[in-house]
Protein backbone atom coordinates (compact mmCIF):
# COMPACT_ATOMS: atom_id res chain seq x y z
CA UNK A 1 0.00 0.00 0.00
CA UNK A 2 3.04 2.35 0.56
CA UNK A 3 4.04 1.64 -2.78
CA UNK A 4 0.50 3.17 -4.08
CA UNK A 5 0.70 5.72 -1.24
CA UNK A 6 3.81 7.00 -2.86
CA UNK A 7 2.17 6.84 -6.52
CA UNK A 8 -0.80 9.20 -5.23
CA UNK A 9 1.51 11.56 -3.49
CA UNK A 10 3.74 11.96 -6.70
CA UNK A 11 0.49 12.25 -9.41
CA UNK A 12 -1.85 14.32 -7.19
CA UNK A 13 -0.07 15.88 -4.00
CA UNK A 14 -0.06 15.17 -0.84
CA UNK A 15 -3.20 16.55 0.14
CA UNK A 16 -5.16 13.74 -2.30
CA UNK A 17 -4.02 11.50 -0.15
CA UNK A 18 -6.23 10.18 2.49
CA UNK A 19 -6.97 6.28 3.92
CA UNK A 20 -10.07 6.35 1.81
CA UNK A 21 -7.94 7.12 -1.46
CA UNK A 22 -5.33 4.92 -0.97
CA UNK A 23 -8.20 2.05 -0.46
CA UNK A 24 -10.12 2.23 -3.42
CA UNK A 25 -6.53 3.10 -5.35
CA UNK A 26 -4.98 -0.01 -3.52
CA UNK A 27 -8.14 -2.35 -4.68
CA UNK A 28 -8.78 -3.38 -0.67
CA UNK A 29 -11.41 -1.90 1.81
CA UNK A 30 -11.43 1.13 3.77
CA UNK A 31 -11.10 -1.03 6.98
CA UNK A 32 -8.04 -2.68 6.06
CA UNK A 33 -6.42 0.81 5.25
CA UNK A 34 -7.23 1.88 8.82
CA UNK A 35 -6.13 -1.33 10.08
CA UNK A 36 -2.49 -1.13 8.79
CA UNK A 37 -2.74 2.68 9.38
CA UNK A 38 -5.47 3.82 12.20
CA UNK A 39 -5.49 7.18 10.83
CA UNK A 40 -3.82 9.86 7.89
CA UNK A 41 -0.86 10.87 10.00
CA UNK A 42 -0.25 7.02 10.87
CA UNK A 43 0.10 6.73 6.92
CA UNK A 44 2.27 9.72 6.64
CA UNK A 45 4.60 8.65 9.06
CA UNK A 46 4.83 5.34 7.61
CA UNK A 47 5.14 7.03 4.19
CA UNK A 48 8.48 9.46 5.22
CA UNK A 49 9.49 5.94 7.10
CA UNK A 50 9.92 4.06 3.76
CA UNK A 51 10.88 6.72 1.98
CA UNK A 52 14.15 7.37 4.97
CA UNK A 53 14.93 3.53 5.24
CA UNK A 54 15.21 3.76 1.41
CA UNK A 55 17.24 7.28 0.86
CA UNK A 56 19.05 8.20 3.80
CA UNK A 57 21.69 5.66 3.90
CA UNK A 58 22.55 6.90 -0.01
CA UNK A 59 22.88 10.63 1.30
CA UNK A 60 25.39 11.17 4.29
CA UNK A 61 23.61 14.47 5.25
CA UNK A 62 20.65 11.95 6.94
CA UNK A 63 23.13 10.92 9.09
CA UNK A 64 22.86 12.61 12.86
Amino acid sequence: MLNVAMEIVRNQGADELTLGTLAGKAGVSRPIAYEHFSTRAGLLVALFKRLEDNYCPLAPLCSP
